[in-house]
């Protein structure tokens, strides 16, 4: 048993009702079912992050703002030469039957563009998405933008804080910096707190809010003091290898994406391997303060 097999359960999960939002909450627990069956060693607080959140980076499960969540509605994206199918189920293999590219876990095809497929999702009435890798990159605002639109919290006593160091490392240090991420020393799941400067302080949302937020808190945590990432470019081979659990979630959907859309031979869902060119990853880096260390 894999975790690729765990996965498969979720997804059939869904399936059962395809077309009904499940609470994060209700996903989680299947998670930790799945977990506690298969992995009894392993410890089941960690089953959402290896089972539910990968689906999110692949773009197969689609997260809402209101706590829920669901399988992705069928999508077709168009490269240059390529055509990428999310989820599509049976609707569209007379189409891409003899022209797969490739094929990955969990319903998603990478087909060859011609005239003849185009026409044909034209008499399916499928519409194709363009993906516009670069301007979907330009279009995200910066980290400490973002985290500026979260609610205010006033903060009086600032040594009751334990410090974000790294991955999973929280602290509690002899001083508060003078930015960071932080959470109460005695309460672990307890909110978590930004501070911007010395008196502007940010709740980050939780999960069940906005399932991306604590990924972008973290890493701007992580940029204020010039910590490592956890993420490489090799120019060489223009690929960014991203080692950091706490990475972005809409980010690496993008790089996954644009990965299957140039190179489908190259990704593999098992390895966080992504090709981005080096005018994009320029656009990228931009976002992290060029401090993406650069192989």
């Amino acid at each position: 048993m894999t975790t690729q097999n765990l996965q498969e359960g979720l997804i059939d999960w869904f399936r059962l009702t395809p077309f009904e939002a499940k609470s994060i909450q209700q996903a989680e627990k299947v998670c930790e079912g799945l977990y506690s069956q298969y992995f009894p060693s392993k410890n089941v607080g960690s089953a959402k992050y290896q089972i539910l959140y990968p689906l999110f980076r692949l773009g197969i499960v689609e997260f809402y703002p209101s706590g829920r969540c669901c399988l992705s509605p069928t999508c077709i994206l168009e490269g240059s030469g390529t055509l990428v199918w999310i989820n599509p189920a049976q609707i569209g293999e007379a189409i891409w039957t003899n022209k797969i590219i490739a094929s990955y876990p969990f319903g998603m095809v990478v087909s060859k563009k011609d005239r003849h497929s185009i026409g044909e999702l034209k008499n399916l009435d499928l519409k194709l998405s363009l993906f516009n890798f670069k301007g979907a990159l330009q279009a995200i605002p910066r980290f400490d933008k973002i985290i500026a639109s979260w609610p205010e919290q006033l903060i009086v006593d600032e040594t009751r804080f334990s410090t974000f160091i790294g991955v999973s490392n929280w602290k509690r240090l002899p001083f508060t910096p003078e930015k960071g991420l932080f959470r109460s020393a005695t309460e672990t799941y307890g909110p978590r707190l930004v501070k911007l400067d010395s008196s502007y302080w940010r709740v980050v949302p939780s999960e069940k809010q906005n399932v991306d937020a604590i990924n972008i808190a973290s890493t701007w945590a992580l940029l204020q003091n010039s910590s490592d990432l956890g993420v490489s470019y090799s120019q060489n081979r223009n690929t960014i290898t991203i080692a950091n659990i706490r990475f972005s979630l809409i980010l690496e959907r993008l790089l996954v994406l644009n990965t299957i859309i140039h190179t489908p031979e190259n990704y593999s869902p098992e390895h966080r391997h992504y090709y981005i060119s080096k005018a994009d990853f320029q656009i990228l880096n931009e976002l992290f303060d060029h401090k993406i260390n650069i192989i």
